[in-house]
């Protein structure tokens, strides 16, 4: 069940995790890495039947609790193990999951542990995998709670003078974020700590970072990250600095292709209105009943509109139908076609000729407009009243023929991410064109778009549309929301932190450094190659 780093048992990820693996390789093959044993995985396999048996009645809280009520099996034997390290231990989780970004920040970890308490840690490390943040990003991967073992790994504890995040950038630069003190504020997004940079070729750059850390223990730190790079294939350690270099963690952040920044040329200003109508009316639904119509804008402002009785969903299509035909001029299924080839168009390279086509048209009726635009919430709620939809702005990913359906007392399709929408590349572009600007620190590049989602407490659900997530501190609780996120944007925190590793890992363009005060009615195009940030009202105020 315990095995020590130095173990060729150690190696094997299912058995050890994917920290300890990574570690246990780069101690086996000479790097510096403090010494230390795994609780192997397969011991927290009945503890995790208990907390998804819990679960299920119970709540997060209730299965953490069910967890932590059971003793760890062969506690004398991890207690023994552990007073032969230190007196002051380190546990933290190595869950065959951790081997990417995604996971970053997901599992517990508890520092300055004495050897009679460390059973009760290794405990709480499984724990951790029902808690609030580690159960969503479950539900985001498609994983049952509790169907994957967590290994523990264990070793003594070590107070460094400066620790820190260091990373292999695709072009061979090396980055080194770095804090005095133990690197958990840098990780956990309190602290913004300083950067040095070593581009490839030349010397480092970052004056605060040199100071701090110094130019030798930089250039060590970018020769253990090189050597661990080309024996083990990963490109990001966390380190720190005592008596000497220790590495602390190696991973590989699986950096998928972003968005590219924006367009070679500007975008017109008039399709602000069009880009508003897009956000207001996202999903499958949006494009099958809004967007035919509302591609011109959605009138400002809307009257209230009482909603009838009846069949409501027919209404909606009718409605769809109607306005689709007053705005172009033409058959609603002949305007339903035009307009989907327009907003298509759009993206090309050149819209100038559907600019004009959309400036030419006529107006939405108000009217009809407003009481469509009711409907659709309304319906939405109905669903999510009875549980057939999380919320009621779910609605807006369903098909006309799949809210029918659901209606009628049958079964959407399950979906665990909306993704990248066919125009959000358009809306990035104009917003960051035409909104207002702020300018902050790249986190994770890429480029997207999204009505703001922004989180003032800890433990919130993934919001159900594509939003840019924003929040004051880059918490590691954030990276749940993210899976689906068209962007991040917090106010504080450092590149360096869980949550914009797990951005960077999962493609969702990140900055930090920017406060978008409190408006919620914001569309936010995030662009995570220069640290551009741009808002627009959802809403026009003219």
């Amino acid at each position: 069940m315990i095995f020590d780093l130095d173990h060729p048992a150690s190696l094997d990820r299912g058995r050890a995790g994917a920290k300890a693996a990574a570690l246990a390789g780069a101690r086996q093959t000479g790097l510096p890495v403090v010494p230390g044993f795994v609780v192997e995985s397969f011991a927290s396999l009945r503890h995790m039947e208990i907390g998804a048996i819990a679960l299920s009645s119970r709540g997060s809280g209730g299965a953490r609790l069910a967890v932590t009520s059971q003793p760890a099996p062969d506690a004398e034997l991890i207690t023994a193990a552990g007073a032969e390290l230190s007196n002051s231990l380190v546990v933290r989780s190595s869950s065959p999951l951790e081997g990417g970004g995604e996971w970053a920040g997901a599992f517990t970890s508890y520092v300055d542990i004495d050897p009679a308490e460390l059973p009760k840690a290794v405990v709480g490390c499984w724990a951790s995998a029902f808690s609030v943040d580690a159960l969503e990003r479950q539900k985001a991967a498609g994983l049952d709670p509790g169907s994957v073992g967590m290994a523990v790994l264990v070793q003594p504890a070590i107070e460094p003078a400066v620790a820190g995040v260091a990373e292999v950038e695709d072009d061979g630069s090396i980055v080194v974020h770095a804090v005095a003190g133990s690197p958990v504020p840098l990780l956990q997004g309190w602290e913004r700590g300083v950067t040095a940079r070593r581009d490839s070729g030349q010397g480092w750059s970052g004056g605060d970072a040199i100071a701090l850390v110094g130019d030798e223990v930089l250039e060590e730190i970018r020769t253990v990250l090189e050597t661990a790079q080309s024996t083990l294939g990963v490109n990001r350690c966390e380190w720190g600095l005592s008596d000497r270099l220790w590495l602390l963690q190696v991973t590989t952040v699986k950096r998928r292709d972003p968005m590219p920044s924006r367009r070679h040329s500007p975008t017109p200003a008039e399709l602000v209105p069009t880009v508003r109508a897009l956000m207001a009316a996202p999903g499958i639904l949006g494009r099958e009943l809004v967007l035919p119509w509302a591609v011109a804008g959605l009138p400002y402002p809307l009257p209230q509109s009482p909603i009838g009785d009846g069949d409501l969903l027919a209404r909606a299509v009718s409605l769809s139908r109607s306005l689709s035909a007053q705005v172009w001029g033409r058959p609603a299924e002949e305007a339903a076609s035009v307009a989907r080839e327009t907003l298509d168009r759009l993206r090309g390279a050149d819209p100038t000729v559907e600019v004009a086509r959309i400036a030419a048209l006529s107006p939405p009726d108000p009217g009809d407009a407003a009481e469509l635009l009711a409907i659709i919430p309304q319906l939405g709620a109905q669903l999510a009243d009875r549980g057939v939809l999380r919320d009621a702005r779910s609605v807006w990913h369903l098909s006309v023929a799949e809210l029918k359906t659901s209606l009628e007392g049958g079964q959407p399709p399950a979906r665990r991410r909306v993704g990248v929408g066919p125009w959000e590349p358009l809306a990035a572009a104009v917003v960051l064109d035409h909104g207002h600007v702020l300018e902050g620190i790249p986190a994770a590049p890429g480029a997207g778009a999204g009505v703001r989602h922004h989180v003032t407490r800890t433990g919130e659900e993934r919001p159900s549309h594509r939003a840019v997530v924003t929040a004051g501190h880059a918490l590691p609780s954030l990276s749940q929301l993210v899976w689906d996120a068209a962007g991040l944007v917090t106010q504080a925190g450092s590149p360096a932190a869980h949550v914009f590793q797990t951005a960077r890992s999962l493609g969702v363009p990140a900055v930090c450094g920017v406060d978008l005060g409190e408006g919620e009615d914001l569309i936010v195009a995030v662009d995570g190659h220069t640290g551009m940030v741009s808002t627009l009202p959802l809403i026009s105020e003219r």
